[in-house]
């Protein structure tokens, strides 16, 4: 207000607000929409706030001076406080001095969490979350703030012929201090039996009440071969790449051909061929039913596995498109079914089921990728502008810990209709190579800005055409 009517830069603004803090332009952009709803002002038609394309604000509004008074002292804002039951299983390190041995430490790792998964009162960070931190050092106390989580599992692993060493510590993400460790010296065949270990110690230890008593963890095969190569299948199969998913697809082939009754493997061979279908690397018709196929085999073997039902689903969601079939086919226990299950209920027009699929997914998995935007946009999309504006203060607040990409700032804004907020976004994930702006002349979403000079500005910058067909 001191510079009423003057141009004040993005630059400005920064340096005098946040002069010692790393900020990006999406957490300014999203400040100024706070005081635009705080001072009920239409960026379209603005009496207050003023956008300078490219370069900043204006305050416009008339200035009375008025005698200061004494400030009330802010009280610090107080940050969310995750649950200590809030956890997320960190890649254990490889201290064998073998890179080969690689695929079996982030196996482990995996199996620990979806063994946590299953524990109901225990809330587990996703793979894809946990894994991003895989060979960063970092405070553990950034990392836990980062996930949002109350305890951190992390470890190394010293693999030698057919012994294995494995130590494990748990952390408190609150101060970095440990609060249990153990190492285990054991045969490589009593891997199952070290998981569960770890596991009990670590609910032991958060004091996680259990509904009713936990059974020790089911030995998936008694081939520790299969075994190894069902780990090596899946750290293939996370790599996503066409001929990463072929590597992965003949693990799974070799580890059923040693265990015909290893259920994993089958789930792990149907979410390759679902893969190769869903992400346009084969025709779908030529590998989605083969992954039904393999899916309905491991659950003629282990009926109650959660993973078979949710390739299961998958499958209903993305191919056959069975949505009610999709719903009752993912086990709630297991909060990756909720997140295909929110696609299945969107896909049907059930916005509001959608909605609360995908928060369930975000709280029972500490947090995936997009969740967040997936769930803020079904809720824009069913008029609840409330919850679109939630979801921008928590990215917001996420942007101060760590990297929001700038696009997810721009759906958020997209779904309270504010074009001057979503453009400023855009423009900040061209400056910073966010990687969804060059998706932007052909995602639908953002049909109604084309034709805005702001918006063809972006896309001529990026050198890429605007589409054809456009949606109406």
């Amino acid at each position: 207000m001191a510079r009423r009517g003057r141009l004040v830069t993005r630059d400005d603004l920064l340096n005098d607000v946040w002069a010692d803090t790393n900020v990006s332009e999406a957490v300014l952009t999203h400040c100024v929409t706070e005081v635009r709803q705080a001072l009920d002002d239409d960026p379209r038609h603005p009496r207050y706030l003023k956008t300078v394309p490219r370069l900043g604000y204006k305050f416009i509004a008339e200035v009375e001076a008025v005698e200061p008074s004494a400030r009330a002292a802010a009280a610090p804002e107080p940050g969310p406080g995750a649950p200590p039951t809030a956890i997320a299983v960190l890649p254990f390190a490889n201290i064998s001095g073998d890179a080969e041995n690689e695929y079996f430490c982030d196996g482990l790792s995996e199996e620990l969490i979806n063994g946590l998964t299953k524990v109901r009162g225990l809330r587990v960070v996703a793979h894809s979350s946990s894994f991003a931190f895989k060979g960063r050092d970092g405070d553990v106390r950034a990392i836990g703030r980062q996930l949002n989580v109350g305890s951190l599992l992390e470890g190394s692993v010293r693999k030698s012929g057919d012994r294995v060493r494995i130590s494990a510590q748990l952390i408190d993400a609150a101060n970095g201090y440990h609060v249990w460790s153990e190492q285990y010296d054991r045969r490589l065949v009593d891997v199952f039996a070290i998981q569960d270990e770890i596991s009990a110690a670590i609910l032991d230890t958060l004091k996680v009440r259990l509904l009713a008593p936990r059974a020790s963890a089911r030995r998936p095969t008694d081939s520790l071969d299969a075994y190894h190569l069902y780990l090596k299948g899946r750290t293939f199969w996370h790599r996503r790449f066409r001929g990463q998913l072929q590597n992965a697809v003949g693990c799974f082939e070799q580890a059923i051909a040693l265990d015909p009754r290893f259920a994993l493997a089958y789930v792990g061979l149907a979410d390759c061929f679902g893969t190769l279908g869903v992400w346009a690397f084969a025709p779908p018709a030529s590998v989605l039913p083969r992954a039904r196929e393999l899916a309905s085999r491991a659950l003629e073997i282990d009926d109650s596995l959660a993973e078979a039902h949710a390739s299961l689903a998958f499958v209903d969601t993305f191919y056959t498109w069975d949505f009610q079939a999709a719903a009752r086919g993912f086990d709630p226990a297991n909060p990756l079914a909720h997140f295909y299950l929110g696609y299945a209920h969107a896909a049907a027009g059930n916005l509001r089921e959608a909605a609360g699929s995908f928060e369930r997914a975000q709280r029972e998995t500490g947090g995936m990728p997009w969740l967040a935007e997936s769930i803020a946009w079904v809720r824009g999309r069913a008029g609840e502008r409330t919850a679109v504006r939630a979801a921008l203060d928590d990215a917001a607040r996420r942007a101060r810990a760590g990297y929001v990409p700038s696009s997810s700032m721009a759906l958020l804004h997209l779904g309270l209709g504010d074009d001057d907020a979503v453009l400023g976004c855009l423009e900040q994930g061209l400056a910073e190579r966010d990687a969804l702006t060059v998706w932007l002349p052909s995602m639908p979403a953002f049909d109604g800005l084309r034709g805005h000079p702001r918006f063809d500005a972006l896309i001529r910058t990026l050198g890429l055409a605007q589409p054809v067909c456009r949606q109406a």
